[in-house]
């Protein structure tokens, strides 16, 4: 990988989130609270493959084999390989969609199943759209470490976000008092 931005992670690897991003035990008690809530509204939960290689197809196959989830409720980003994404269509029964960020308006639990070298480009592009109290992400990337993942996506997001925290004066109203940020 050289320096890439995984590898300086790894080299610094800094322990504490600042995002608020689930930790993996908070990531099970948060994947039985969306299956709960799609229980109580009679739907199943929408899962999602960004990256469509013969991993991500392979797991889609075991949910729907294994009932977990019906091949409509599965999205994947779209392979430059138009073989991948007949393959996903045809056989696995599920919506090949245009883009990653598609596939993350439309899932509640994500799999990030790219290479670890394309992973922080993928995050930098979902940032936007990733929403911590909904979604549910689940990286399969070898070696790339959950803080990672939290850290590319807070500075992404703050990246964005910047220039429209630039033009904008927060006043904070709490009980009669005023303060400027």
């Amino acid at each position: 990988l050289g320096q890439s931005s995984l590898a300086r992670y790894n080299h610094a690897n800094p322990r504490a989130s600042t995002c608020g991003y689930a930790r993996p035990l908070g990531s099970v008690v948060r994947f039985r609270a969306t299956a709960a809530r799609a229980a109580a509204a009679d739907t199943q939960t929408r899962i999602g493959f960004i990256g469509a290689g013969s991993m991500a197809e392979a797991m889609a196959r075991g949910f729907v084999q294994g009932g977990v989830a019906t091949a409509s409720d599965i999205s994947v980003s779209p392979s430059t390989d138009p073989s991948r994404n007949a393959s996903w269509s045809e056989d696995v029964g599920a919506n090949v969609l245009g883009s990653n960020v598609e596939v993350m308006e439309s899932s509640d639990v994500v799999f990030l199943t790219v290479k670890p070298h394309v992973l922080p480009a993928v995050l930098d592009e979902i940032a936007d759209v990733v929403d911590p109290s909904r979604h549910l992400l689940v990286s399969v990337a070898a070696g790339v470490p959950v803080e990672f993942i939290e850290e590319t996506l807070c500075k992404a997001t703050e990246k964005k976000n910047k220039k429209k925290m630039k033009e904008m004066r927060v006043t904070v109203v709490d009980h009669g008092d005023a303060m400027d940020d």
